[in-house]
């Protein structure tokens, strides 16, 4: 069985497919140690179940570093003595505050 359609007129023709939106490269995010920030309320501690203080550097994304302190200096610990900054930093996000080693 074969059929013959015949239309006249303004046909509607289907719109075409919208163009996939163009990609935004995305660069490393590389952290400076001058973006951070002292913060009395830096990150969670789960063993004394409270905010504790310290330095944050802050990603748009929600993702912090940050470096516990409670002398308020980056480097310098809570007697005075000197601290090893490239070392202790924790991985926090901003919704739950608290840390991953």
């Amino acid at each position: 069985m074969r059929a013959t359609i015949t239309a006249t007129g303004n046909i509607p023709v289907p719109k075409p497919l919208p163009k996939p939106p163009k990609l935004k490269i995305v660069s490393d995010w590389k952290p400076a140690i001058w973006d951070a920030v002292y913060r009395l309320d830096a990150y969670h501690d789960g063993a004394l179940n409270r905010m504790r203080p310290g330095f944050v550097i802050a990603h748009s994304c929600g993702l912090s570093l940050v470096h516990p302190s409670e002398s308020g200096e980056l480097g310098v610990t809570e007697h005075g003595g000197d601290e090893d900054i490239r070392q202790g930093w924790l991985v926090t996000h901003t919704a739950s505050g608290k840390a991953s080693a």
